[in-house]
């Protein structure tokens, strides 16, 4: 084999394997990064379709706190009237 002949088929190996490598290599790296985006685009859509939900969900625990403090503040100060009015009615 010349040295020409030698350089064209070293040239023609290198092409082949840039190429195989960039069909293989560099397709399923690109194959991989579609499907994170994909997975990404797709989890954003449910969260932003599910927040007005847990916004809900954070105003109604909110709500049901003040409630159970008004109730119990109720509680405390109906307690007491009962507790004066009793003791009132002893003397």
């Amino acid at each position: 084999m010349t040295p020409e002949q030698f350089e064209k088929l070293q040239k023609v190996v290198t092409e082949q394997i840039e190429i195989s490598v960039k069909a293989t290599v560099n397709g399923k790296i690109d194959n991989l990064n579609k499907k994170v985006d994909d997975y990404i685009k797709s989890d954003n859509e449910w969260k932003e379709r599910a927040q007005p939900t847990i916004e809900l969900g954070t105003n109604v625990r909110g709500f049901g706190k003040v409630l159970a403090y008004l109730i119990g503040t109720a509680a405390a100060v109906g307690g007491l009237i009962a507790l004066l009015e009793g003791f009132f009615k002893k003397n």
